[in-house]
């Protein structure tokens, strides 16, 4: 019985995650999206956005999203990386760290006008392990090592903070994962609309 209640389980939250980015739209796919420049040592599959501003009255997509400041919006992001060593070896990181800054042109006091490269709090260095999984057959593995060649999720949820109000309406957000020794397996930068 127990087995039963387990894969009963497992089934309910494959369908959450399929209801969860069957909602949201696809960002890596939408104008505005695009890579950081310089070498990354992964690859994006699909990046997914969804909150309240992501979508119209109408049920239409909304885009870029709203955010309004100390709101959220969520973004999934599927990634894998492939890495070998010098021996050809596959290598898997034992740790990744993510990063998100919002890039904002504000306006209004001289001093500081102009773009700035603003790091959304508790969200610059944080230690991505616990917020990263896979799907396995018997249901999400939370945690690290990254294992090559297998997509590995995190959602992340973004907060506008109260400091860019502000800046023009019109910003991008910069999402950063790196490995323990600081290489860049993925970077994007995508554009909101904060209130």
């Amino acid at each position: 019985m127990e087995t039963w209640s387990k894969t009963c389980l497992r089934f309910l939250l494959v369908i959450c995650s399929l209801i969860t980015t069957g909602n949201a739209l696809r960002a890596d796919l939408k104008k505005g999206f695009r890579m950081c420049p310089g070498k990354q040592l992964g690859r994006v599959v699909a990046v997914y956005a969804d909150g309240p501003g992501c979508r119209r009255s109408n049920g239409a997509d909304q885009w870029p999203c709203f955010i309004v400041p100390r709101k959220y919006g969520q973004f999934q992001i599927e990634f894998m990386h492939d890495t070998v060593d010098k021996y050809g070896t596959s290598v898997a990181f034992g740790g990744i760290r993510s990063s998100i800054h919002a890039h904002v042109f504000v306006r209004g006091v001289p001093s500081f006008t102009g773009e700035q490269h603003v790091g959304l709090s508790g969200e610059v260095g944080k230690n991505a392990c616990p917020e990263t999984y896979y799907e396995s057959v018997e249901g999400p593995y939370f945690g690290c090592p990254i294992q090559p060649g297998v997509v590995h999720i995190i959602q992340k949820n973004i907060t506008v903070p109260n400091s860019v109000r502000f800046a023009q309406s019109d910003m991008k957000v910069e999402f950063k994962l790196t490995n323990l020794r600081g290489q860049t397996i993925v970077c994007f930068q995508a554009p909101i609309i904060s209130l």
